[in-house]
């Protein structure tokens, strides 16, 4: 008996601490996973993502999904990043094609939580190409404000 209480013990030591820890967050909803079928969305569009600056959008119940695009001439290194506000929990999406002619095709990166809080964050050594960045909430009801911020170096920016 004392031995199964050890191994309970044990158990429960381990979870606490992380080694089985499961995502309190639940499911991601409508997880974004091809191009074209991902356009079944219809992602608010607000052209070109400026670098530098804050790109500000709202989560609404007609506008869940947000889009901008960018493009780079050769060899850079992007990061873009959310700031939330609220209880907002955004999900990034990133999506590069090489000709206009080319669908968007799966995303190449992807990030949820930037490690330490909800917002999201993507870091990425790119060739030349156009981008488009997608973001939505995580769970399907969030509603808020957030903003994408981008940062670009190197020669193809």
């Amino acid at each position: 008996m004392a031995r199964i209480y050890a191994l309970i013990l044990a158990s429960s030591l381990a979870f606490a601490c992380g080694d089985g820890v499961v995502d309190d967050k639940g499911t991601e909803d409508n997880p974004l996973t091809d191009g074209k079928d991902d356009s079944f969305y219809r992602p608010t569009e607000h052209g070109a993502l400026r670098m530098g600056i804050a790109n500000p959008a709202t989560m609404t119940d007609d506008e869940q999904f947000h889009a901008w695009t960018f493009e780079l001439t050769g060899d850079a290194t992007i990061e873009l990043s959310t700031e939330v506000s609220q209880n907002l929990d955004t999900v990034m999406y990133l999506y590069q094609r090489t000709s206009p002619t080319d669908s968007w095709g799966r995303y190449k990166k992807k990030n949820d939580d930037d490690g330490e809080l909800v917002s999201s964050r993507i870091k990425l050594e790119a060739t030349a190409g156009e981008f488009r960045v997608v973001v939505k909430g995580f769970k399907s009801a969030l509603r808020g404000t957030f903003a994408v911020h981008g940062e670009c170096t190197g020669d193809g920016c």
